[in-house]
């Protein structure tokens, strides 16, 4: 990958932290444009961009989270390894497809946090609660990963088509 596609991915991630964390303190339902940045990168970039985009979105968004650093590294290294193995698997450039893989990494993130804190907290584990309370930001997140990765694809200069 050139030097200027890490340039222009790492200013997509950087602005993507600043809108998540800074911007949308005050909105009620948005999207985890942060994930939505490490499924684009193994989506379109390959497992390895998509292994490094995910730690450093890890440690980012863990730096912003109340002790969850290595846990957030961790998940987000599995969501852009995952997503590039995905995408190897369909079609990427299908929205259908990139829904999917976006609803994937949403439930690789949940699940291992849920569990994580629930194993760390002594609690029964309950997968479903943690759904139940989210389901608006995980459908607006789906159902918005297409339109972000078109321009995302911009920002980072990727073609369009196979």
């Amino acid at each position: 990958m050139s030097m200027k596609k890490i340039l222009n991915i790492l200013i997509l991630l950087s602005g993507s932290v600043f809108i998540q964390v800074f911007l949308t303190r005050n909105i009620i339902c948005f999207p985890d444009i942060i994930l939505l940045v490490v499924v684009f990168a193994g989506i379109f970039l390959g497992t390895s961009s998509g292994a490094c985009v995910g730690i450093t979105a890890g440690f980012l968004r863990g730096c912003f989270s109340c002790g969850t650093i290595l846990l957030d590294i961790f998940l987000f290294l599995i969501i852009g390894i995952s997503s590039s193995f995905l995408a190897k698997k369909f079609y990427k450039y299908n929205p259908v497809v990139q829904s999917f893989i976006s609803g994937t990494a949403i439930f690789i993130a949940i699940t291992g946090r849920t569990l994580y804190f629930n194993v760390a907290g002594g609690n029964p584990v309950n997968i479903l609660s943690p759904y139940a309370a989210n389901w608006k930001m995980i459908g607006i997140t789906i159902l918005f990963s297409p339109i972000f990765f078109v321009f995302a694809k911009k920002i980072v200069k990727i073609n369009d088509g196979p």
